[in-house]
């Protein structure tokens, strides 16, 4: 009995400070939290062409969630592909259709990924699949590299501005831990530092390719209105169309 209230009085004194140690850890570890966010921000903001930010961005990413493979996209004005910015892998292979090129012609069909949700609901969606190729089942948009490298565990959060989707941050794992609610929080924590910047280069991408279709059509009119016979100015037109139209014949 003794030995009983001795141990009792000893651990009302520890609980004591086994509590204010939980009190003082917790907003340390939110302030760990924003100082990486602001970090975050800070790399990002550093430059207008999201595809050249070196490599220093991922583990970044990685300090508050883990992921094989992370993702920055951007989204078609009409809703159709996904225009990759930005791509970190460790522990899996790129994927050869999704590294970013320097002029962002390359495109990947949004249709049949977790993206087309995303754009279509405006929330995030989190999919723990048994393995990369169940996962590719449910999502066959996802790719054959995607199965590949059993990347079964996904979150993907829309980037908005001016509450319009611009774009995408996707995390990607392979890891038998499965995401949840509270990684799910981080990363829209994460995609709030990234939408403007994605907005403003999709913006400014979009202002460039409606300028250059201008041009053409207005160097069209102009050559098709000097031209007394069609076939003397073939060419040139054929040339000048296939800067604003994709055609064989």
């Amino acid at each position: 009995g003794r030995e009983l209230a001795i141990a009792s009085r000893i651990s009302e004194k520890v609980a004591g400070s086994v509590s204010s140690s939980f009190r003082f850890d917790q907003p340390l570890r939110e302030s760990e939290i924003e100082s990486i966010l602001v970090d975050i921000g800070n790399v990002v903001g550093s430059t207008l062409e999201l595809q050249s930010i070196e490599k220093e961005l991922g583990p970044l990413l990685r300090k508050l969630v883990p992921g094989n493979s992370i993702m920055i996209t951007g989204v078609t004005e009409d809703g159709q592909h996904l225009r990759v910015f930005y791509m970190d892998y460790v522990g899996v292979e790129p994927e050869p259709e999704l590294t970013p090129g320097p002029d962002l012609v390359a495109l990947h069909p949004i249709k049949g990924t977790t993206s087309e949700g995303v754009l279509k609901n405006r929330k995030p969606v989190v999919v723990n699949a048994s393995s990369g190729t169940d996962f590719e089942k449910n999502y066959p948009g996802a790719g054959a590299a995607h199965a590949g490298g059993g990347l079964r565990s996904v979150i993907n959060v829309p980037l908005i501005a001016s509450d319009e989707v611009f774009g995408f941050l996707t995390y990607r794992s392979n890891s038998s831990d499965d995401y949840d609610i509270e990684q799910v929080r981080l990363v829209e924590r994460i995609a709030l530092q990234l939408a403007s910047s994605v907005a403003f280069v999709e913006l400014r991408r979009r202002d460039d390719a409606l300028h250059e279709r201008r041009t053409a059509l207005a160097s069209i009119q102009n050559v098709m209105g000097s031209a007394l016979n069609l076939s003397d100015v073939w060419t040139e037109f054929t040339e000048l169309l296939g800067g604003i139209i994709d055609f064989d014949t």
